[in-house]
């Protein structure tokens, strides 16, 4: 009897940090191990781990896993999310994370978002920064936001050429 409660407690610390699902195609269980706590990823937001795909999808801000890339994709639960991610380009440097589906302008032209600034120029591309003095850089296409909106419904993408042609009279 003794024995049996020790079984049944070290089974369910074992499987504490594991999330059962269906398997693919009725193949029984699958089992998917939480994600690291800093997880580095690249253009294609894929992470592979322990025979299994994780894929990030940034305008949700969740996470998917499949045992095969090409699906089926589940939802992994909030508590196996890594902490930190980490974003690099295609030479490999670290960039901001990408913007949100929909990002809100107002009155300030900037828009904070997990420890970056974003600031978007009248040509429509994005530039960031860790603050707002810069030094900024070019936002790759693929962090882009879906929309643009304006709180108060007027588009200030021309405040660039205001604020220049006011230093450049001063």
């Amino acid at each position: 009897m003794f024995r049996t409660l020790i079984v049944a407690a070290l089974a369910s610390l074992t499987l504490s940090a594991c999330v059962i699902a269906p398997g693919p195609y009725d193949r029984g269980v699958a089992v998917a191990p939480p994600l690291p706590v800093i997880v580095e990823l690249g253009p294609r937001l894929y992470f592979y781990q322990h025979r299994y795909h994780y894929q990030y999808e940034h305008h949700d801000d969740r996470w998917r896993y499949a045992t095969s890339r090409s699906g089926p994709w589940m939802d992994l639960p909030r508590s196996h999310y890594p902490r930190e991610i980490r974003f690099k380009d295609a030479r490999g440097a670290i960039v901001a994370p990408p913007l949100p589906r929909i990002v809100e302008l107002g009155r300030d032209p900037y828009f904070q978002h997990r420890g970056y600034y974003y600031y978007q120029r009248n040509d429509g591309r994005w530039r960031y920064a860790t603050s707002r003095s810069g030094p900024w850089s070019d936002l790759p296409r693929s962090h882009y936001p879906g929309e643009v909106r304006f709180r108060d419904g007027a588009d200030r993408r021309d405040r660039d050429q205001d604020r220049d042609d006011r230093r450049r009279r001063n």
